[in-house]
């Protein structure tokens, strides 16, 4: 009898477990399709912008032992997400295919990996709210349907890593948020306080983030679980820093001074954010959210004490979020479209990924029509129509090295040669045109003045030395004040005519050098407060006389000499100590208002030489 009635208990067990395992593989299945279309659609439209090359470059660096810098043996900070540069090396360590390809690989399973955890996270809160009902996707569709998130994430910039990193902050604070603990677990502070490393304006997130949770888990953690998350979340960004400030001499990176990171431009900011928010119509998948999932939930986990540490993560994310996007919005922007606003958007939304099958939330179906229009009808509008806010059209291979950068290219074999070039268009295809004149003795050879700083940089390799006429990575132009009138944002300071020669060359004080000097130098015309185009070139010699003598006063020089002599242990701690005055300190733009502030009164032999002469 038992015989017979072991095989019919086991078809019983099966009737039972058989539809819960059809029902997760459903529920799997479903939750996929966002990130499967993120990533193909990702793919399709895969690229590189200048800026990623920048990136690309600094990896060079540091493959060719030189360290993470721009320009072996100166040490500049040309990057603005340590954290991106650590990944990308790590991964190229293993990976088969070029550093553009990597970046772009990585950028993608990075942000295919942020959806899989906001998700996660969101699942978790929504089966805290509705147990055991099947969730479908529903705030997740918001970057899953958004060009400007599919290009972002497969550009070689770090953004797709801000997609994985904010997924992460919901998914651990969630679990945290559930946990009866008393102390918070290393790992958790740590993840959440990494931000500030995955880009400068993530540190919103983390601080806001950590202060609601705390705020949340007051009742079990009380001061000493509070103070040990705090210490987790600040052990690595405070690592960093101290390199840093004694690796590079700053106290942010060089990248934050040459685009002026705390200027206030809101009128310039409110346009980038209208230019991203209304060209999607992102007003009403956001309204939709709040009006059919946001404020039910809200309501329900207020109503429970139990639910308060839940309560302050799907609250506190969002926040955070809003206030990425307003800090982006009053510096001014970005010139790339939607670039600095999507992480900000991404936490907005990230807690309401998904979307329990219940009555009460059918008004939130009305985010599949909005999804399907802007899947396959909105884009970004391409090219300097969308100034200040451009926008790279795709792009799938190093557009230097296919056009006339090749390695056997003119440009190649130019710069094989020891001298001074320069090419201060952005198409990338001029020829490198030699600077007229004996070159600058502290320069090593060859030397290449670029404005595109990215791009020509990974095309010419480690062995040219490449000077920024935009000061993303030159360390007297970036200390210069902003001289445009915001025609690229981030992109504002070109270094005046004078400063460049004077850097580029030997002293001279013949007029007749100095015009041949001049054909060749970018137009200042568009830097309001350069007007030194304007000189003669006899005037020209001695305003680059002028800027000789100031780089030669004790202020400047040692902010040079902060990044250019060797790294002593001594020199290392004259770094930190001298960081913060090398972040504030300003250059005029004028050589002899530069020479007067840092040297004193009084005019320099050297000048009173050029203008007998």
């Amino acid at each position: 009898m038992s015989t017979l009635a072991e095989p019919a208990q086991s078809e019983e067990i099966a009737d039972h477990v058989s539809p819960t395992r059809v029902m997760r593989l459903r529920q799997v299945g479903v939750l996929a399709v966002p990130v499967i279309i993120f990533v193909w659609a990702s793919w399709q439209v895969r690229h590189f912008y200048d800026d990623s090359y920048i990136y690309t470059h600094v990896l060079q660096q540091v493959i060719a032992g030189n360290g993470p810098v721009y320009n072996a043996g100166q040490r500049v900070e040309a990057f603005t997400s340590p954290a991106w540069v650590g990944i990308l090396f790590l991964v190229h360590l293993v990976s088969p295919v070029s550093l553009e390809a990597t970046a772009v690989l990585v950028g993608i399973a990075c942000g295919a990996g942020g959806f899989v955890a906001a998700i996660a996270g969101s699942v978790r809160v929504a089966r805290r709210i509705e147990p055991g009902a099947f969730v479908l996707p529903f705030g997740i569709l918001v970057p899953t349907s958004v060009y400007a998130f599919w290009g972002m994430a497969s550009s070689g910039l770090e953004t797709g890593m801000t997609y994985l990193w904010v997924g992460l902050c919901l998914l651990v604070g969630v679990i945290v948020a559930e946990s009866s603990r008393t102390q918070p677990r290393a790992w958790q502070g740590v993840v959440l306080g990494f931000g500030i490393l995955v880009r400068p304006d993530l540190l919103i997130v983390s601080v806001v983030l950590m202060a609601s949770l705390m705020w949340g888990r007051w009742p079990t953690w009380r001061v000493r679980g509070s103070l040990s998350f705090v210490a987790w979340g600040v052990v690595l960004p405070l690592m960093y820093q101290i390199f840093r400030m004694g690796y590079y001499g700053m106290v942010v990176a060089n990248t934050a001074v040459a685009k002026e990171a705390t200027m206030l431009v809101p009128a310039r900011g409110w346009h980038y954010f209208t230019n991203f928010f209304f060209r999607y119509w992102l007003i009403f998948p956001v309204a939709i959210i709040i009006g059919s999932v946001g404020l039910s939930w809200v309501r329900r986990l207020a109503a429970s004490r139990e639910d308060r540490a839940l309560l302050s993560v799907v609250v506190g994310l969002p926040m955070a979020g809003v206030l990425c996007m307003v800090y982006v919005v009053l510096i001014g922007g970005d010139y790339i479209h939607g670039r600095m606003l999507l992480p900000g958007l991404f936490a907005i939304v990230a807690p309401f990924a998904v979307i329990p099958v219940r009555r009460r939330y059918l008004f939130g179906s009305a985010i599949v029509p909005w999804a399907l229009v802007s899947v396959f009808a909105v884009r970004p509008v391409f090219g300097l129509a969308g100034l200040p806010f451009i926008t790279g059209a795709p792009s799938h291979a190093n557009f230097a090295q296919v056009t006339s950068w090749g390695p056997n290219s003119p440009n190649q074999k130019t710069l094989r040669h020891p001298g001074v070039y320069i090419d201060n268009l952005f198409d990338f295809v001029n020829l490198a045109q030699p600077v007229p004149g004996p070159p600058n003795p502290n320069l090593r050879l060859p030397a290449f003045a670029v404005v595109a700083l990215g791009n020509e940089a990974v095309a010419v390799g480690t062995k040219v030395e490449i000077i920024d006429e935009l000061g993303l990575a030159n360390i007297v132009d970036s200390h210069f004040p902003v001289l445009t009138n915001g025609v690229l944002p981030g992109h504002e300071k070109p270094i005046p005519v004078p400063w460049l020669i004077a850097q580029l060359t030997a002293p001279t004080d013949s007029p007749t050098l100095m015009h041949e000097i001049r054909t060749v130098m970018p137009p200042s015309s568009p830097a309001k407060n350069d007007r030194s185009y304007l000189f003669s070139d006899r005037q020209m010699v001695v305003q680059v006389a002028w800027a000789r003598a100031a780089l030669r006063c004790p202020a400047v020089a040692e902010l040079v000499s902060a990044t250019q002599a060797p790294l002593t242990p001594g020199q290392f701690w004259s770094n930190i100590t001298h960081s913060i005055g090398n972040t504030t300190m300003r250059i005029p733009s004028d050589p002899q208002t530069a020479y007067h502030r840092y040297c004193g009164p009084g005019t320099p032999a050297s000048v009173l030489a050029s203008q007998r002469g």
